[in-house]
């Protein structure tokens, strides 16, 4: 992920100095404007497309597991999987209980 900088759109400021305001965000002026929802939308396709993904790994890892003395590595995997399903679950159902 970059590290953002300053854009020089604050108010009377020149384009070269130190900056740790919040920086506000350069839209394209032909890029339609978008609402709340289409936002929501797309972050409600994302979640739903890794959690889908999540559930392809959480069921080939279950079938690495050994019946008796499953190994520490695999086990990780899989709790690393389900806590990540468990949290885009639970950010799934606040965006959907949002609308």
């Amino acid at each position: 992920m970059r590290t953002p900088r300053c854009n020089g759109l604050h108010k009377n400021v020149g384009p070269h100095h130190n900056c740790s305001v919040t920086l506000m965000k350069q839209t394209d002026s032909n890029a339609k404007p978008r609402g709340k929802t289409s936002m929501d939308r797309e972050a409600c396709e994302k979640i739903k497309k890794r959690m889908a993904e999540l559930e392809v790994l959480i069921a080939d890892t279950k079938k690495r597991l050994p019946a008796h003395s499953p190994k520490p590595p695999v086990m990780l995997d899989l709790l690393e999987y389900e806590d990540e399903y468990d949290l885009l679950l639970e950010k799934l159902n606040l965006l959907t209980a949002g609308k």
